[in-house]
């Protein structure tokens, strides 16, 4: 007899945002994939300090206090989408060096699953920026779903054809998605 495989119960969904369009399409996912498994979500940004004091007359350490407000009200903009289709959702906002504390924020969170956008940079612009989602994928604690930005002139049909996507399930985003 075989022994039984042992199942992993998603109740708790991180989903990292830049609020870059990539990262807007893996919120997308995120909400399908939430809904489906009646679970619960937690958004989150990385505000990334400036390593230089480059905005004279603004002290290094005010740098994060001025763009907390902005930033924490595009998180609460950008959550209304999930209280829209009644997901629990919650926000995170905090500073540092965005990979580590999406790999602290995922253990602090106990999250089951973390759903984020790629950029799918490669050649120099890959070497020069590196990528948050790849480091996530190799220390993460837990599983990690990448989504793909496509450009919108590769997508396939007009903008008429986008805008009726909007509210896509996750099976018709499984071309987009990668599980790691």
């Amino acid at each position: 007899m075989k022994p039984r495989k042992q199942t992993r119960t998603i109740s708790r969904i991180m989903v990292p945002t830049d609020f870059s369009p990539g990262s807007a399409e893996a919120f997308e996912y995120a909400i399908a994939l939430a809904k489906r498994l009646k679970a619960d979500l937690i958004l989150a940004h990385v505000i990334e300090p400036f390593p230089y004091n480059l905005v004279e007359g603004m002290a290094f350490s005010d740098y994060g206090d001025r763009l907390t407000p902005p930033v924490q009200r595009l998180l609460d903009h950008q959550s209304k989408r999930a209280i829209k289709e009644k997901i629990p959702v919650k926000t995170r906002l905090i500073e540092g060096a965005p990979f580590r504390e999406i790999i602290k924020m995922a253990k602090r969170e106990r999250a089951d699953l973390i759903v984020m956008g790629t950029h799918g940079r490669t050649g120099i612009d890959h070497l020069l920026a590196g990528s948050v989602a790849e480091k996530v994928v190799r220390l993460s604690p837990c599983p990690v779903l990448t989504v793909r930005s496509v450009p919108a002139a590769s997508k396939p049909g007009s903008g008429k054809a986008r805008s009726k996507s909007k509210g896509r399930k996750a099976n018709v985003l499984k071309d987009k998605a990668t599980l790691i």
